[in-house]
């Protein structure tokens, strides 16, 4: 049984995960400082006369260059922010005696209740247009943060297929095993169409069902919609923005496609967007802008999504402190960043002392092997000495023994 009836639906923002998503921003800061300070520290002596005992880093000034370094980004003003006023310390992030960072939650709470948009862009990359028929799409590391104004000099648009036969002037008949062979956005197909009579309305549903249902749309994507107009024409509109936007049908079999179409084989083929960005010319496709190379905002893509042409405002791009100190964080263990010179600089160190030592055992070695020599030699020589000793012992005995006998 059902019943019919009336409730009160509130509804509310909800703001835990933006607050929660901040307490461990600080935590997260809070472990690195503890980490570094734990690993340059230094904890003096109790005895008398003996020295303290310093930690494995410290004294080591890369390290005191990452905490500096991380201390002067939380620190800096953030450029591209529509709020140019808001700050960590204005939604109550601070830092105490200590170098502690803490959360105010009841200054962060004011401020989620009133601008929680404005703390995304003191964290998160961000790009705010001025425009509500203009979306920030995308940026990359070469973007820099900054105000972009935005003129549109062509709005993009999608490929039309426009009949010059009134389909409403009669019913339309369909025969069996009729295809119309039809090429949207690149993609062709031969499309199957059902046999039977149809209004003008029926047979542009028909037709379009019958195009994107079709394996090959499917499979890339592609599709169409189709209509009648105000003179009773059939149009086919791809529903897919820009310069690859196109249609064409043509006859394969039964029904001849000039029933519903007429002279007309092919329509008027889509045109990307095209504008500039802060000022310098950028490139579209479909209705994305993408802002050129050689400028500031390079890698920012916007999506034009309709409006006027002529100046459109500005987008505000920021690069909050999350993002920042991610970046930063990438020139400290990145392949050639701090910490991996560092190592690379102490391995290198290690091998040398390597070096050192083994060229020290090879001289070693044969300074050993010197001196054996000689101790052998030394030997041979005493032996040979002592062998000439008995035997002039034995010669100046007898030549003692001789003497006596003569004289008497």
């Amino acid at each position: 049984v059902s019943t019919t009836g009336s409730t009160n639906l509130q509804i509310a923002r909800d703001t835990s995960a933006t607050e929660t998503a901040v307490n461990n921003f600080a935590k997260a800061y809070n472990d690195l400082n503890t980490a570094l300070n734990q690993l340059t520290a230094y904890t003096p002596s109790t005895t008398a006369g003996q020295a303290g005992q310093g930690a494995a880093l410290f004294g080591e000034s890369s390290v005191q260059t990452i905490q500096n370094q991380v201390r002067n980004t939380l620190f800096s003003s953030l450029a591209g922010l529509s709020n140019s006023n808001i700050s960590l310390s204005q939604i109550g992030v601070g830092f105490d005696k200590t170098g502690t960072m803490t959360v105010d939650s009841t200054k962060l709470d004011k401020v989620l209740s009133t601008n929680p948009d404005d703390i995304a862009g003191l964290f998160a990359t961000v790009g705010t247009p001025t425009d509500s028929l203009i979306n920030f799409t995308s940026s990359t590391t070469a973007t820099k943060a900054g105000s972009y104004d935005v003129n549109i000099t062509q709005l993009a648009t999608q490929a039309t297929m426009l009949g010059d036969v009134n389909l409403n002037s009669g019913p339309i008949t369909i025969a069996a095993n009729t295809t119309f062979d039809v090429k949207v956005d690149g993609v062709s197909a031969n499309v199957e169409l059902t046999a039977g009579t149809y209004t003008a309305a029926q047979f542009a549903s028909m037709l379009q069902s019958a195009i994107n249902g079709s394996s090959e749309m499917t499979s890339a994507g592609a599709s169409v919609s189709a209509s009648i107009d105000s003179n009773g024409s059939l149009k086919l509109l791809s529903n897919r923005y820009g310069s690859v936007s196109k249609i064409s049908v043509s006859s394969s079999t039964g029904t001849s496609a000039s029933t519903v179409f007429g002279s007309v084989t092919s329509g008027a083929d889509g045109v990307d967007v095209a504008g500039t960005i802060g000022g310098i010319a950028a490139t579209g496709s479909g209705q994305i802008l993408s802002a050129g190379s050689n400028t500031d905002a390079a890698g920012l893509k916007i999506e034009i999504t309709g409006g006027s042409l002529g100046s459109r405002g500005r987008i505000d791009f920021s690069q909050g402190y999350a993002d920042r100190l991610n970046k930063l964080m990438d020139t400290f263990v990145g392949s050639n960043g701090l910490i991996s010179t560092y190592t690379d600089s102490i391995n290198s160190s290690i091998k040398s002392i390597d070096d050192q030592r083994t060229a020290l055992n090879d001289r070693l070695a044969t300074i050993e092997q010197n001196y054996r020599a000689q101790f052998t030699a030394l030997d041979v020589a005493v032996a040979s000495l002592q062998s000439t000793q008995s035997f002039l012992t034995q010669q100046l005995a007898q030549i003692a023994a001789n003497s006596g006998s003569s004289s008497k």
